[in-house]
């Protein structure tokens, strides 16, 4: 099943009311927020990252960058990196600007 299967199927199962809105591929939260129509702190982006021990996901305003410094003491992490394209895929089975802001994809 797809991760976009899935999530439909858990928002449903959780009877949560939701919209889909499909768009062309958008490659930078700015992209996105101009392609719904709305602004920019309405929107999520899931950011993939490997520390020094595992993988995590940093989920974030659109409208916000990352503090890496700040992540790295959250983690209780010495080194933080974003995860290549291909971890990225491994990891959530999407690419590399289609994550869901759901944690429960990564292993």
């Amino acid at each position: 099943m797809k991760v976009f299967d899935e999530i439909v199927s858990l928002l449903e199962k959780k009877q949560v009311d939701f919209e889909v809105i499909e768009h062309p591929p958008a490659f930078t939260s700015e992209d996105a927020s101009k392609i719904r129509g709305s602004s920019l702190k309405m929107g999520t982006k899931a950011m993939v990252l490997k520390t020094d021990k595992n993988f995590i996901m940093a989920i974030l305003s659109a409208a916000k960058k990352i503090d890496s410094k700040k992540l790295r003491e959250l983690s209780n992490s010495q080194s933080l990196r974003f995860a290549t394209p291909e971890e990225v895929e491994k990891i959530t089975n999407c690419k590399v600007g289609s994550v869901p802001p759901f944690q429960f994809y990564l292993i």
